[in-house]
């Protein structure tokens, strides 16, 4: 993805980031997003406004997109995954 400040206004330029909105099971729109900050250069993976987690493993972040997309209704997707 070549604009990621459509994820995040901080997120580094041409690195892999990504948002998945979705309906959750509770029926609660969600969102999941990830992406390279470019003041620290740490991958940043969130919940909808929750603090983020730090350098998660590319494996774990790439089975929650997957999870999402066969568990539940996704509304959009933005981003490489």
């Amino acid at each position: 993805m070549k604009d990621n400040t459509a994820i995040h206004s901080l997120a580094a330029p041409r690195e892999k980031s990504g948002k998945i909105k979705f309906v959750h099971s509770d029926g609660s729109i969600r969102a999941f997003s990830t992406c390279v900050n470019s003041l620290s250069g740490s991958r940043l993976s969130y919940f909808d406004n929750d603090p983020p987690s730090i350098d998660d493993p590319m494996p774990w972040i790439k089975s929650v997109f997957r999870d999402i997309r066969k568990k539940a209704k996704v509304l959009d997707v933005i981003g490489d995954f």
